[in-house]
């Protein structure tokens, strides 16, 4: 595994050299940051070289990506954090729920991405603070009750009901 880690760091420097030259070649159109991705799984050695390593180099941020079991979350998370530059964004990729946003957050990520809510949204289901519940049960067909009762997000303050079409076709 360690091996592996070499491919990163030497990809990263590769990355730089090639987004400064096209940074230099597209002047005048948007500046596109570039995040170095650390990986490791779940060992702590790994991800904190990839954390020095990378660090070391100057991205405009970090991805935390990588084999993330939700046990060794919190731990990865802060493995890496402490190492990293406290000045460049940190962008937790690729989580299982949003409730790892609350993870994230309490481990120095500023920023997410979770395909979960919006998968699953496809297929009925909807996150609540009590818990998730799924439209596509025929209980909730016909239901006119908003989404989940006092909240104040703009989903739940619409008109959308949990029996809409929208969500049972």
């Amino acid at each position: 595994m360690k091996k592996h880690l070499t491919v990163p760091m030497n990809g990263g420097v590769r990355c730089l050299l090639k987004h400064q030259k096209l940074t230099g070649e597209h002047a005048g159109k948007p500046y596109q940051a570039l995040f170095g991705v650390l990986q490791g799984a779940h060992y702590q050695d790994l991800r904190e070289k990839a954390a020095r390593d990378l660090g070391a180099l100057d991205f405009d941020g970090y991805g935390l990506g990588g084999a993330f079991e939700k046990e060794h979350l919190s731990d990865i998370l802060f493995w890496c954090n402490r190492i990293l530059p406290e000045s460049k964004p940190r962008h937790l990729l690729g989580l299982s729920k949003p409730d790892d946003i609350f993870v994230g957050v309490e481990n120095g990520c500023d920023t997410f991405d979770c395909v979960a809510p919006t998968r699953e949204a496809r297929h009925g289901k909807v996150y609540t603070l009590d818990g998730d519940i799924n439209l596509r049960n025929a209980k909730f067909r016909g239901d006119s009750s908003t989404l989940f009762e006092g909240c104040q997000c703009p989903t739940c303050k619409s008109s959308y009901t949990r029996g809409e079409k929208f969500v049972n076709y």
